[in-house]
């Protein structure tokens, strides 16, 4: 359990590097364009650059680098299980470029998991994997060859949960710094020199980020820093628990990345009661339902960040083997969980939800809006693209919309207005907008103030501001056509 000044060497370097490294990159990013504009399901209102994650990465591996070719017995350890350590950062380095080639080029959630698939098989080949589950009082469970399975589903899962969470300025990266702190202090405390060295310094990485990345935001992760950061924390937390006294415990990793987990098996469940694929995205996320009950990005992120400490408290007094502490944390967990769920709406949303009736109306609000999404494609001018918005807002039974756009020399209307029958005017309703910059469109969707309590009004929202989203791809493509063209 030495070693301590060499760890406060490694979280001050990384956090200083972090913070000189973050303008760089940001400027980097602001050069080449490579910005995450305002969007479906995205709470900025204007284009924020991009790749964060390269400055974390390199604040975080620069000192260790430095560390590796020091000669004490800190440097000693890390040779002496370098295996490990080369996992944790080829792994994270796959994921990484993975992310940046999204950040440039755009990948669904398909073709990134078949990509982080092999990493994570790999990974497995390579010896890395969940042994064990520890239950308190019970004790430690042989997982056998269901181990792998776990490891894998492990691996994936966690690695996009971290991306799941970055959707409001400074979450992910808060979540991962207090995972990373937990980690290594765990670590310290099992002597695992491997992990405190290398958790310690993604603390301070993530530390020394943060600044620039809560809210508001001066530059985002992107998934360069999601995907990182998620296989990173996903690696060490099974490699570095190896050799402590619980033997890879399913237990601990899930306790120090409880947060991700839980918002994604929620995410899981809300998309399997509704038929909705895996792969889809929606704006009922924890970080959503804290913003829609009128908190603002830094209080919904300072609750969130809340629970991370109590779950690394729980972690750790479990580690400690603590009976005391761990009887009233994990008593504090359940009423945590449980009464924070039913404020938030779940337990509600999810008894509704679940019933025949619902998940049909749930499909037919899918195929609805899908069947647009193909005719928004199809489009053969801009002025087609307001008919096909007017009759989903019929079929979803809302009042009506206003989509405007700049005189470009290919449309006949810059701007259309349309209402339902007996809707005489927008005065009363609840109006949201979607604003794109690269095409100028401006679509206001107007809505009856009822949206915000029922769940299926939330997810014709969400649809509405897919189908906005669409709509602004099929005009920037006639777009692009008209001019080359011309």
């Amino acid at each position: 359990m030495g070693n301590y000044k060499t760890y406060l060497v490694l979280l001050a370097l990384s956090g200083g590097l972090a913070l000189l490294l973050t303008p760089l990159v940001r400027l980097l990013a602001a050069k080449f364009k490579i910005l995450d504009h305002p969007g479906t399901r995205k709470i900025h209102h204007r284009p924020i650059p991009l790749l964060g994650g390269l400055a974390i990465a390199l604040a975080m591996w620069l000192p260790i680098g430095a560390l590796w070719l020091y000669d004490n017995r800190v440097a000693n350890l890390l040779h002496a299980r370098e295996s490990v350590v080369f996992q944790i950062l080829l792994s994270g380095l796959a994921m990484l470029l993975l992310g940046l080639y999204d950040d440039l080029k755009g990948l669904n959630a398909r073709k990134k998991f078949m990509a982080q698939l092999p990493v994570a098989l790999i990974l497995i080949l390579a010896g890395t994997g969940f042994e064990s589950l520890t239950v308190p009082v019970l004790g430690s469970i042989n997982l056998g060859w269901t181990g792998p399975i776990l490891t894998l589903l492990w691996l994936i899962g966690i690695t996009n949960a971290i991306n799941l969470v970055d959707g409001i300025d400074g979450l992910a990266c808060g979540v991962s710094f207090f995972a990373a702190a937990t980690i290594a202090i765990i670590s310290i405390y099992n002597d695992n020199t491997v992990g405190a060295v290398i958790m310690t310094s993604l603390a301070g990485a993530c530390l020394g980020f943060l600044p620039y990345n809560f809210n508001p935001a001066r530059i985002f992760l992107g998934d360069t820093g999601s995907l990182f950061l998620g296989m990173t924390l996903a690696v060490s937390a099974l490699l570095t628990s190896q050799k402590g006294t619980l033997a890879a415990s399913l237990l601990i990793p899930v306790l120090v990345l409880g947060f991700p987990i839980i918002d994604t098996l929620l995410a899981m469940l809300r998309r399997a009661v509704r038929g909705k694929s895996m792969f889809s995205g929606d704006a009922g996320h924890i970080h959503h339902r804290l913003l829609a009950r009128g908190l603002n990005h830094r209080q919904a992120s300072l609750i969130i960040y809340g629970f991370c400490l109590l779950c690394g408290l729980v972690a750790v007094v479990t580690v400690m083997q603590n009976s005391l502490g761990m009887a009233f944390g994990f008593a504090a967990l359940f009423v945590v969980l449980f009464s924070g769920l039913r404020a938030l709406g779940y337990w509600k949303a999810l008894a509704q939800i679940g019933k025949p009736p619902e998940r049909l109306q749930f499909k037919l609000l899918y195929h609805t809006a899908e069947a647009a999404k193909c005719k928004l494609a199809l489009a053969e001018d801009a002025d087609s693209i307001p008919q096909i918005l007017q009759d989903v807002c019929l079929q979803f039974q809302k009042p009506g919309f206003k989509m405007s756009w700049p005189s470009n020399g290919i449309c006949k209307t810059t701007e259309h207005l349309w209402l339902a029958p007996g809707i005489p005017s927008t005065d009363g309703l609840t109006v949201e907008t979607h604003e794109f910059n690269d095409t100028g469109l401006r679509l206001d969707f107007y809505l009856p103030h009822r949206d915000d309590q029922d769940e299926l009004h939330l997810e014709k929202r969400n649809l509405l501001s897919s189908l906005a989203e669409a709509a602004n791809q099929r005009l920037a493509a006639l777009f692009k056509s008209s001019s080359s063209n011309s």
